[in-house]
């Protein structure tokens, strides 16, 4: 999942669930340290199982 288009380093614990469609999901905060654009700084993000690959989204 690492390699997920967009997705950053944790700077905390994710969580994971599945959810009422049996999506599994993950959603953690952003590490700042890793990105370099102010704008995605400590952001909420999310990673989700679709059509059989990871995918990632700022939340």
């Amino acid at each position: 999942m690492s390699a997920t288009r967009g997705a950053l380093k944790a700077n905390a614990d994710p969580m994971g669930f599945v959810d009422a469609n049996g999506v599994a999901r993950i959603v953690y905060r952003g590490d700042e340290d890793m990105q370099a654009q102010a704008s995605d700084d400590n952001m909420l993000h999310e990673l989700f199982y679709s059509g059989g690959q990871w995918l990632h989204r700022d939340l």
